[in-house]
């Protein structure tokens, strides 16, 4: 299989626990694997190393950052078949009453508008090659609250909104876009 036969995914924050678990997988499955992270260089390269994929640094709330970024994957690879969000901020749970506007708001811009500027930059290419998929890793909270989550909750619930709109908008032109809600993992946000 040459380089350009191999599917192509990145994974948005695949320094978390979950995203680098998926870069893991599809790299065990043969796909050609980049991700991006925010900050943590040291665990990105050992990541890339370990997988052999392509890390990038990327401040996703940057929409021309962000829309370079899949240029990129695919001037190297010669196509891109799925992106994968499975970023999100680093936050400490609180409930809704102690919480600071300005930690709320920063909170909401950077998940909601850094995924939909990934998504955005995707939708662009996907159509073009009238194929691609495009997943957010969501929260069983939304369907269960727990307390003092709502810094997780709220902006997965837009973010929701933002892939079924996606999917009923695009699925026509050979876009596919889903959410996956996961539930409680062991990882340090955990309490």
């Amino acid at each position: 299989m040459t380089q350009n036969e191999k599917k192509v995914v990145l994974v948005a924050g695949g320094t978390g626990g979950i995203g680098a678990a998926t870069c893991v997988e599809f790299a065990r499955r043969g796909y050609s694997v980049a991700f991006t992270y925010r900050s943590n260089r040291e665990k990105a390269d050992a990541l890339a190393q370990k997988i052999g994929a392509d890390a990038y640094v990327l401040d996703l709330t940057d929409a021309g950052e962000t829309a370079k970024t899949i240029s990129s994957i695919i001037a190297k690879n010669g196509r891109l078949d799925a992106v994968i969000y499975a970023a999100g901020p680093a936050f400490d749970m609180a409930y809704v009453s102690k919480l600071e506007p300005a930690i709320w708001a920063e909170n909401m811009a950077i998940d909601i508008n850094g995924c939909f500027n990934l998504f955005h930059a995707a939708l662009g290419e996907f159509r073009k090659a009238k194929s691609g998929s495009l997943v957010s890793v969501s929260t069983c909270a939304l369907r269960r609250p727990p307390r003092a989550d709502v810094l997780s909750a709220a902006p997965k619930a837009a973010i929701d909104m933002l892939v079924k709109c996606i999917a009923k908008e695009e699925g026509r032109n050979g876009i596919r876009a889903n959410c996956v809600a996961a539930g409680a993992i062991e990882s340090p946000r955990a309490v």
